[in-house]
């Protein structure tokens, strides 16, 4: 029976020989020295000359009249990991390659070889998840911080080289960002992630409001069979919490398919504290705050793929997500003394529930036709998401009077807030060779819909059953559409990469308020260029410069103009359905050493900047709102990847950020600061697939002219056990080991500030199980997407 053992090669690098030779290749098992036969063997060089061969019983490969040379090779076998290298033959008759567990030896020397964390090309990051301790045992929210450039912030938002990052998982867009998006990703385990691309320049044939992308590969299926990934853990802060996910893959002939489930159970404790002189009388207030939040996520998910033949590719996926959600939060101002009672101050405490479901449907269809020998391409995709919710919130207050008890407020106050947003995309792309490079050009459709229908209700009793009286009420509809037209080439020319891109788009935006006609608040005809360049000075040196100009469109949750309770005792949310999308342009400059430094520096230039602000409304009481900004942001980031010792490896990436505001309205600005945010992360491995993860990411205190924010210190470790037979990890994850993580802000222009601890102290157990069987066949291995990159290596 057949070994079922990972492996890695290890080849030896030789001269160049000008004349050709004829080569034996042996290929043994490395512990028992004994032949391995039938090895799938792929030698190529350039597009000149390719073999595939299998090794005979005796484990041998002959190859008459080889050249000298520089070559790529490639080995398969039942049990062990594809190998895709390359190196140099000159003068041997015969090489011997031994196969083992962890690395392949060749007369005796030992090299290990597998794949990199992290990989560079043409400025993009690859993140081989698998490959890193603290990012493979935690959830794909997590390991994302982990990326070059990228900054995943507490709040949801997900940057890369300072611009808004818009995700992606196996080719579909996620219509989802802030704190959803957050929760969707942390609900999906992280050993479920094969790799990452992270691009900072993603270029005209993506939508203009995708300034960045994070594109996330879940499946690899390149030879029949099946196989299945089991997550379990189980993390434990103040209260437990529990995740787990299945997935299952298969190949069959032409079929490919993945269905899986994952489920999320979470229970935390927010504690807060809010000052503010912002009231009736304008008197101090100090609030404690504690809020009690539970969730249920489930997410059941299947794709097919459909090879008609190897250039006609049909690809079909559907995916449900049903949430619920109960927060609670109590919150009072302090006790009622002489003094207050004598100033006559508002004494109180505050109970609110909010309680939420969501459906989230999503599917997508893509078909792809190639031809002329894959050069040229034809891409239709369409996309449909429907999420419906619905939300409940109930506000009970009771204030003090002046015999000093405390009185309910009456009526009791209920709002329901029900809501449905439908997205839809139309796309096509047609590639084509131009010019030693390939020309992209095609349209997009897009058009989303947001209903909301909300209720203000009051009540004569607290269990509010009794006299339903409609206070408010307001139905709000907002419709975007979009259309586009996008062409782009991108070409290797010796040295020198290039990604030129034009993009023009129809932006139109309708409001509809209680009932009022349909207004357009929105139509511009806008054109988006993009441009990329790379110069590479040598093999180890490289310097980028990137341009492009992206519209920014608000989250739809800040459109509502309902006013409501979120998560502040003394601030109520209301939308602002004016707002306006953001025009930004991006500038950025970079420079990579050996694909281990990178170091970049670049500013943001925006015009209607959506971001927060408080404000006193006509009551005398807070209220959380956002708006339109203008100014610029500028920056200075790196990443720096290396090997201290031979089982540490270390990883530094940071950001240095300050920005310009422009007046906003009758507000004082104040002199903003830097912002430094960065993390560090550092992977042992020992012996017997023992390894572990020491993990930490924090950001300093930072003024922005409107507010200063606090700064925070994270640091998280993680100990890993592998076993091979079976395909097992175990691992134990401890998350803000030293309780740093606080946020809070302190407004600049008006007497408000708070400070809060989200229970991000925890410690997690959880398991990783890998099962099932492919059967490779040789011919499979003429199926190379990665073709002409190899090619690029042996050149």
């Amino acid at each position: 029976m057949i070994k079922t053992l990972s492996f890695f090669i290890l080849l030896l690098f030789f001269g160049e020989l000008a004349q050709a030779q004829n080569i034996r290749f042996n290929i043994k098992d490395f512990k028992d020295k004994g032949a391995l036969p039938a090895v799938s063997f792929t030698i190529s060089k350039d597009t000149t000359f390719r073999k595939v061969l299998l090794t005979d019983q005796n484990g041998r490969i002959n190859i008459p009249d080889l050249p000298a040379g520089r070559y790529r090779i490639q080995t398969s076998y039942v049990g062990y990991s594809v190998t895709d290298t390359t190196f140099n033959i000159r003068d041997q008759e015969e090489i011997t390659l031994f196969l083992r567990e962890e690395a392949i030896s060749l007369k005796g020397v030992a090299i290990r070889a597998q794949k990199k964390f992290i990989e560079n090309k043409n400025g993009n990051f690859i993140m081989n998840i698998q490959e890193n301790t603290l990012a493979k045992t935690s959830n794909t929210w997590e390991a994302l911080k982990f990326g070059p450039l990228v900054e995943a912030g507490m709040d949801g938002s997900l940057k890369i080289s300072n611009k808004a990052a818009t995700v992606f998982i196996d080719g579909r867009q996620l219509f989802l960002s802030g704190d959803e998006l957050m929760k969707y990703l942390e609900n999906i385990p992280s050993a479920n992630i094969e790799k990452v691309e992270i691009s900072a320049h993603p270029g005209a044939k993506y939508d203009s409001n995708i300034g960045a992308v994070i594109l996330i590969t879940t499946t690899n299926m390149r030879y029949e069979g099946v196989k299945g990934t089991l997550s379990l853990a189980n993390t434990n802060g103040v209260y437990s919490r529990y995740n787990g996910g299945l997935t299952i893959d298969a190949k069959k002939g032409k079929l490919t398919s993945q269905a899986g489930y994952t489920y999320g159970r979470s229970k935390t404790e927010n504690v807060s504290v809010l000052s503010t002189a912002v009231n009736s009388k304008n008197l101090p207030w100090q609030v404690d705050q504690t809020g009690l939040n539970r969730s249920d996520r489930h997410r059941i998910f299947g794709n097919l793929g459909v090879d008609f033949d190897r250039n006609n590719q049909l690809t079909l996926y559907a995916e449900y997500a049903p949430n619920n959600t109960d927060n609670f939060f109590n919150g009072n101002n302090g006790a009622y003394t002489a003094e207050r009672k004598q100033l006559q101050d508002s004494v109180w405490q505050s109970s609110n529930a909010v309680n939420g479901s969501s459906k989230i449907f999503s599917s997508q269809a893509q078909y792809e036709i190639k031809w002329d020998s894959t050069r040229h391409s034809v891409k239709f995709i369409a996309a449909y998401s429907k999420n419906k919710n619905n939300s409940t919130i109930i506000n009970d207050f009771a204030n003090y009077n002046s015999e000093s008890i405390l009185q309910p407020k009456t009526p009791y106050y209920k709002a329901v807030l029900p809501g449905n947003t439908e997205f839809v995309t139309l796309s096509g792309q047609y590639v084509h060779p131009f010019l030693k490079g390939e020309w992209i050009s095609g349209a997009r459709y897009y058009n989303t819909t947001l209903e909301n229908e909300n209720l203000a209700l009051n009540y004569t009793d607290a269990e509010r059953t009794l006299n339903e009286m409609i206070s408010n009420r307001i139905n709000f509809r907002y419709n975007e559409v979009n259309y586009g037209l996008f062409t782009s080439w991108e070409a290797q020319l010796k040295s020198w990469y290039f990604q030129l891109g034009l993009r023009a788009e129809q932006n139109q935006v309708f409001s509809q308020t209680n009932g009022s006609g349909k207004e357009k608040i929105y139509d511009k005809l806008s054109p988006f260029p993009s441009l990329y360049i790379q110069k590479k000075i040598n093999d180890r040196n490289a310097l980028d410069i990137n341009y492009s100009k992206q519209i920014s469109r608000p989250d739809y949750s800040l459109l509502n103009p309902f006013s409501r309770f979120t998560d502040n005792t003394v601030a109520n949310f209301v939308g602002n359905s004016d707002i306006k999308p953001a025009i930004n342009h991006n500038i950025n400059v970079s420079y990579t050493y050996n694909n281990k430094l990178v170091f970049n520096f670049g500013a943001v230039i925006f015009k209607d900047l959506i971001s927060s602000v408080l404000a006193q409304n006509d009551q005398g009481l807070l209220q959380q709102q956002y708006d339109n900004f203008n100014g610029a942001y500028y920056y200075l980031g790196g990443y720096y990847s290396l090997n201290p010792l031979s089982f540490w490896q270390l990883r530094i990436n940071g950001r240095l950020l300050t920005i310009d505001l422009k007046p906003y309205r009758d507000l004082p600005l104040s002199s903003s600061n830097i912002n430094v945010y960065g993390n560090i992360n550092n992977d042992f491995t020992f012996a017997k697939n023992w390894k572990i993860g020491i993990g930490f990411n924090g950001s300093n205190v930072n003024s922005d002219q409107l507010y200063h924010h606090l700064g925070y210190s994270n640091m998280s470790a993680s100990l890993v056990k592998e076993f091979k037979k079976p395909q097992l990890i175990l691992y134990i994850r401890g998350n803000d080991i030293f309780k740093g993580t606080y946020e809070g802000e302190k407004a600049l222009f008006l007497p408000y500030s708070s400070r809060a601890y989200n229970d991000t102290r925890t410690i997690a157990f959880g398991l990783t199980y890998r099962f099932g069987k492919q059967t490779v066949k040789a011919k499979e291995l003429t199926k190379d997407d990665n073709l002409q990159e190899a090619n690029q290596r042996i050149k």
